[in-house]
């Protein structure tokens, strides 16, 4: 289906007066046009009786704030969870730490040279 882009324009008082008259000759001639512009009108006015965005007049005002105010929390980190991930950075560097140096101390001293008295 082709949208008649004269339709909307005629709708909302956009034509100028000549295309207007045009508009208004082909609308009494095509049955189809009639329909199609009855059923825009229907669409204009099923969104002016539902209120679709009824919001109250400082919403948009303290969205942008309250977003702001909401990635900064995001950038900082709790104290606690700091703490946390030293400790675990710790405990890692450890663990890593003896293994290494438990593997370089059998290899210095063999097992089997070693005699228990």
């Amino acid at each position: 289906m082709k949208i008649d882009k004269r339709i909307i324009k005629y709708l909302e008082g956009e034509l100028p007066e000549d295309e207007k008259t045009l508009f208004e000759k082909d609308l009494s001639r095509s049955e189809t046009l009639r329909n199609e512009l009855a059923d825009y009108k229907k669409v204009l006015t099923m969104f002016d009786d539902q209120k679709l965005f009824d919001t109250e007049s400082t919403y948009f005002t303290n969205l942008v704030p309250s977003i702001r105010e909401k990635l900064e929390q995001r950038k900082t980190i709790n104290p606690f969870r700091k703490i946390g991930y030293a400790a675990g950075f710790l405990l890692l560097q450890g663990i890593l730490f003896s293994s290494r140096s438990s593997h370089h101390l059998n290899n210095l001293i063999p097992l089997k040279s070693l005699r228990i008295i």
